[in-house]
């Protein structure tokens, strides 16, 4: 995982408050990925921890969350 963020990754998903804390305490890059929280909950361990969530959506389901995802992130072809 930690090769993979310092390669770049689009976006971290965070869904539940313990693994923001778990991340938060490794002190990985994070580099330009968006920060996307399954609920509010979540978002605001995230916030604590010192890193303001870019996405947490309104419904806190992990379909809307992709859905959301998908639309916040650039296509593939986009990148090509």
């Amino acid at each position: 995982a930690v090769a993979e963020l310092r390669r770049g990754v689009d976006a971290i998903l965070f869904c539940s408050p313990s693994a923001v804390r778990q991340f938060a305490a490794l002190q990985l890059p994070r580099g330009r990925a968006m920060l996307a929280c399954l609920g509010p909950t979540t978002g605001r361990t995230l916030a604590e921890c010192g890193l303001p969530a870019d996405l947490v959506p309104a419904s806190s389901d992990v379909q809307t969350l992709v859905d959301e995802l998908i639309k916040r992130l650039p296509s593939a072809e986009a990148k090509a």
